[in-house]
């Protein structure tokens, strides 16, 4: 007897909406944060102001900065997620780990190239390395 493979049983579970649409707003907030300095005339003052200094701040600037305190840990805590559905969806640890690995190099080889390259405007190495929170 011939077996025949159903699409239920070949096909490969959908990625999860919800977390893609979380990292997404994350990263939203996150470069709004990024931006606002350049769009807001609160860091041409003399001296600029810092928006969690509570003495010079507004509440639209305060809350702007103090949401993105967030990011960071739904960051790690997605990068988790994402390694937990990928090994439940059949991939071994060796397989995983190999991935996490290089995954890492590389972002660690972009960020001390790339990266620093694009913040600082400097081809200088002979300067700090870099090594930021990529």
């Amino acid at each position: 007897m011939v077996s025949v493979a159903t699409p239920e049983s070949t096909s490969v579970r959908p990625r999860l909406d919800s977390v893609d649409l979380l990292r997404g707003l994350v990263m939203v907030i996150m470069a709004l944060d990024h931006v606002r300095d350049f769009f807001s005339h609160y860091l041409y003052t003399q001296p600029p102001v810092d928006p969690m200094d509570m003495s010079r701040t507004t509440v639209a600037l305060f809350l702007t900065r103090w949401v993105t305190h967030f990011c960071a840990p739904t960051f790690v805590f997605l990068a988790g997620t994402g390694a937990f559905l990928s090994g439940a969806r059949g991939k071994s640890a060796k397989q995983l780990s190999g991935f996490l690995l290089t995954r890492g190099l590389w972002l660690v080889l972009l960020d001390v190239t790339l990266v620093r390259v694009g913040w600082n405007f400097n081809v200088d190495s002979s300067r700090e390395l870099g090594g930021g929170v990529i």
